[in-house]
This record gives C-alpha cells, structure tokens and sequence, in this order.
C-alpha cells in the first residue's frame, strides 16, 4: 500500500492517487474521513480528470495511516510534515490543497508552515484562529468521551444528534472503525494549540490599512 514517512518521527501516512501528467490536488477530509470518503465528496468527484492528478490522504490518526496516541504527535507542523511528506514520496515539488473540516485546519497550516509547497488552498467549513467554544466543539469533546475504547461510535452518534440524521450504513461503518485514543490525541493537541498563524493580527491589520480585499464571491460566507 501507498505510504509516506515522514521524516521528523516516522510515522507512516498512507494515500492513494490516480497518477497522470495533470496539476496535482492533495485533498484532505474531515475529522473521521478517510480515504474513501474523501473520494466520495462532491469536490473531487467534480474535478476534470484530464486537467488534474488527485491525490487523496488519510490524517494521522485515522484510516490506514499511523496512530499515535501521544498528543506530541499531532502538532500542528508534525500534521504539515505528513502533506509535505506525501509530496516528497511522489515527487512533487507544489500541489493545490483542498482541505474540509478538519483538513481545512490542515490546510491554515499548510500555508504558514510550508506555503513554498503550495500552489492554492481551497478551504471549507474552518477557520484559521483559536478553537472557539461552539456547540460542534462540544460535540466532539463530549463524542469522544462516549466512545468506547475500541471504536468511536460515540462520536458518530454524537453527529447524528447534532445533525439530526442518520449517516448511510458504509460511511458509517468507516467512521465507528477508528481508534478513539488516537482521535482524543488529536483532539486535545487542537483545542490547545491556539492560532495557526501568529502573524493573523499583523496581516489583518494591514489589510485595514489599505490593502485591497480580494473580491467575494456571492455564497461566500464568513467564519
């Protein structure tokens, strides 16, 4: 199966991609996505195959990549390390960066820590600052103290309650089959680390100096 390693503690990262001489685009999913589920979202499947080289990636933590159940191991640069690390397997010196969720909070890092790998980041459902107090904070925390030690059903029902659905039976059985312990590593590491960027007051500051605002589009939102 397809690993990289990445170089600063080893752990192996695990993605699938399709190949080809397209532009690459590594997408990263949400919080419990896997690979699988990344290929499902509407986003990729809505990528032109003749223009670009998906390349799809499973966090740390999660699907068949390595599970670390130190919170150390889920810092912010360790989780940049991991993308760049897949780039290095495939020999790719600048990709596009598609994050959701919580690979949208990927993708804030990717761009402060390793943006000279970057050729855009496409970024949904995250921001970029401390992890604020909201109601799927608490879900999370509070799904994760549900789950059992073996898998994280507690979560999946967690979402399902805030959600107000049931998930459809597969994505639901890749969502339970994950290592609750590796998931709390990740968690606790997230709602401590503070801004992904240490320079956002700075650049907004300047921005309201006079720098031009790139223009919005109509569904855009704000964070």
């Amino acid at each position: 199966m397809p690993h990289a390693r990445n170089p600063v503690d080893g752990s192996l990262v695990y993605f699938e991609e399709e190949g080809g001489g397209g532009v690459p685009v590594v997408f990263h999913g949400g919080l419990l996505d896997s690979v699988d589920d990344v290929r499902e979202s509407g986003i990729a499947q809505a990528l032109p195959a003749e223009e670009f080289r998906p390349i799809y990636v499973d966090h740390r933590g999660l699907g068949r990549s390595d599970k670390p159940h130190d919170p150390a191991a889920y810092v912010m640069a360790m989780r940049v390390g991991d993308a760049v690390a897949v780039l290095d397997e495939l020999g790719i010196e600048r990709a596009h960066f598609v994050g959701m969720s919580w690979g949208g909070r990927l993708g804030f890092g990717i761009g402060e820590h390793a943006s000279e790998r970057v050729l855009s980041l496409i970024i949904g459902g995250q921001q970029p600052y401390e992890w604020p107090d909201s109601p799927i904070t608490r879900v999370v925390t509070q799904g994760l103290s549900a789950s059992r030690t073996h898998d994280t059903e507690g979560l999946v029902e967690a979402f399902e309650a805030f959600e107000g659905v049931r998930f459809p039976d597969d994505r639901r059985a890749r969502w339970v089959d994950n290592d609750p312990a590796a998931l709390q590593a990740a968690w606790t590491t997230a709602l401590a680390e503070g801004p992904i960027s240490n320079n956002l007051p700075l650049r907004r500051a300047h921005q309201s100096r006079g720098s031009p605002a790139r223009p919005r589009s109509a569904n855009a939102t704000s964070q």
